[in-house]
């Protein structure tokens, strides 16, 4: 496929982030699971840009449902054959024995509100087996690093008034909800990598990522600030269901990736790390979609569906002091990032 030259520009900041040693996965092999979702394409890509680019000859492993369609979305950026190999399965299958690798993403994971809603349990077993499927991996491939991508939504509703949550507080989650099957599932994965680590000394680490949005999203996503998107890109009134009160912690693809190759590269071993980014009302995300495509916030009604998937939080900004002592920097800010992200979309 052709690259968008916006998107281009993306790729190359991170491939020249000064705080990221890409010498580090010179001649490495990479398995990645979520290989076609928003985070899992541009980490992908970049990997590819930098074979090309500065000949790292990484070799990628990318677990994919369709094959096709995998094909379909990845640019192929010059690098030499052989570079990527996709491998047809759901995250929820075992790993096929002849998979070896250096660097492991846990990235499969269903994430938007619909799908809570009408899959529940499909919700927990794509993050509870997919979880154990890299765990017994990493255990079979000593010396190997593996991270692990959980969410903003393992503090819950932040009933104690936090400004921020920092990787030690705990919000509140009634677990006793439909809609907590995906809290839930990635509060248990995360016990399940620090019992790899006591059991079997797994070297891994997680980030916590906040609202992650970008050109890059699937036609599936069904998340506020993915509707919010298109109906932009369209031309079309943004739509609250909500007032939009709602204060959380925005992050752009990139520099979530920039985040997530830290992390890989530098956290340590058992720790967590947020990837925060910008905080913002839901309502002023709405806004910046309709100034850019000249149309009105209105307001709503949500369907059913819809209600039963949002999330309880209404404050849930993410402190991420943690990943910025690391290094971490954003190229983008929150107008600048939704600017890219339309101005991509509406060129496609």
């Amino acid at each position: 496929m052709n690259v968008n030259p916006l998107y281009r520009e993306s790729i190359e900041k991170i491939a020249d982030a000064d705080f990221l040693d890409f010498e580090k996965f010179r001649g490495k092999t990479f398995f990645i699971t979520g290989a076609t979702g928003l985070i899992g394409r541009v980490i992908i890509d970049v990997l590819r840009f930098l074979n090309s680019k500065n000949d790292l000859n990484a070799k990628i492993f990318a677990l994919t449902r369709s094959i096709e369609k995998a094909r379909e979305k990845f640019t192929n950026w010059g690098g030499k054959q052989g570079e990527i190999e996709f491998i047809e399965q759901d995250a929820r299958d075992p790993i096929p024995e002849s998979v070896s690798a250096d660097f492991i993403i846990c990235g499969a994971s269903t994430s938007h509100p619909v799908a809570y809603s009408n899959d529940p349990e499909g919700t927990i077993d794509i993050n509870f087996f997919g979880a154990k499927n890299i765990i017994s991996l990493a255990n079979k491939c000593p010396g190997s690093r593996t991270i692990f991508l959980s969410s903003n939504e393992i503090y819950g509703n932040n009933s104690n008034g936090l400004e921020s949550f920092s990787e030690k507080d705990c919000g509140y989650i009634d677990c006793n909800t439909v809609r907590a099957c995906y809290n839930e599932a990635k509060r248990l994965c995360e016990c399940l990598f620090q019992i790899a680590k006591a059991k079997n000394n797994v070297d891994f680490v997680t980030v916590r990522l906040s609202r992650v949005f970008g050109a890059t999203m699937t036609a599936e996503d069904s998340k506020a600030s993915a509707q919010f998107i298109r109906d932009a890109v369209n031309g079309r009134d943004i739509v609250l269901k909500s007032p939009g009160l709602q204060r959380f912690s925005y992050v752009y693809v990139a520099d979530a990736v920039t985040g997530i190759f830290l992390a890989l590269i530098k956290g340590i071993s058992g720790e967590v790390y947020n990837i925060g980014g910008d905080v913002i009302r839901l309502r002023d995300f709405a806004r910046i979609c309709g100034e850019y495509a000249k149309t009105q916030v209105t307001f709503g009604q949500a369907t059913a569906v819809e209600k039963s998937g949002f999330s309880a939080s209404q404050d849930s900004a993410m402190n991420d002091k943690k990943i910025r002592d690391l290094g971490w920097k954003q190229f983008y800010n929150i107008e600048s990032a939704l600017n890219e992200t339309l101005k991509i979309l509406s060129s496609m």
